[in-house]
């Protein structure tokens, strides 16, 4: 039953988050992650293993699907355990269908997502199922996970934006994925990424330093301009006592 509505709560976020007009080409793959230190493990899974539950955008064969698991598993280095593979549509709570058919897979890792941690890893996911176009992924930390990761990112190849307030109370993260060109072999993600407050002081800060530099640069200018104008007025001085004569000279030259 657990599995069954974490597949159902995947095809409502792949229903939410694809337009309606996007075709089975543009639909997007839709990956949720679940973590074991908030929802608890699944039967048959460890205490730390985190859930991961997938929806294709349409049917697929079991084969191809398992080498989606392998090619992962290889890239994070992380034993999994699949638990699921359905070709079947996606059925709400109420009997009513969500999709069509679709391939769905549930599988387990441990710690997916670090306790403690403040980021998530999406590399090892884009570069699984970078075929698709474009792939949406939720992250379900729960309400302590003190994120500062990865917001946006864009190069030749593809686009990474994290959905603000995807979940509106802070215990979930999404990201859209746009896939530009799958020709790439690795990723170099920035795992920190400044929020906008810490941006928007950043700025604050550096138009303090401009202006404080300035300021300085003022003063010192004067400074320099009062020791010029000194130094040349003492010159002076000096050149008009060296050309005047003495008085008692000029009365004995008489």
């Amino acid at each position: 039953m657990r599995l069954t509505c974490l597949l159902v709560l995947v095809g409502a976020i792949a229903i939410h988050a694809a337009p309606a007009a996007n075709t089975a080409a543009d639909e997007p793959l839709s990956i949720v992650v679940f973590s074991a230190s908030v929802f608890g493990s699944i039967p048959g899974a460890a205490a730390s293993d985190d859930q991961v539950s997938i929806v294709y955008p349409k049917v697929l064969s079991f084969a191809d699907v398992q080498k989606d698991c392998i090619s992962y598993n290889v890239l994070t280095r992380k034993p999994l355990t699949v638990h699921a593979i359905d070709n079947d549509p996606v059925i709400s709570g109420e009997g009513n269908v969500i999709s069509s058919a679709k391939t769905s897979v549930s599988f387990t890792a441990n710690q997916i997502i670090q306790p403690g941690g403040s980021y998530f890893d999406v590399a090892p996911f884009i570069l699984t199922y970078k075929r698709y176009k474009n792939i949406d992924i939720q992250f379900a930390p729960g309400a302590n996970f003190k994120f500062t990761g990865l917001r946006t990112y864009r190069d030749r190849y593809l686009s990474v934006d994290l959905v603000p307030n995807a979940s509106g109370s802070g215990s979930a993260y999404a990201y859209n994925i746009h896939i530009f060109d799958p020709s790439f072999t690795a990723l170099n993600l920035p795992t920190r990424q400044a929020t906008p407050e810490e941006v928007q002081l950043a700025k604050i800060r550096e138009a303090e330093r401009e202006r404080n530099i300035k300021i300085f640069m003022g003063v010192l200018f004067a400074v320099f301009i009062s020791l010029f104008i000194g130094y040349f007025a003492y010159r002076k001085a000096l050149a008009r006592s060296k050309n005047s004569k003495p008085a008692s000279k000029l009365i004995h030259g008489r």
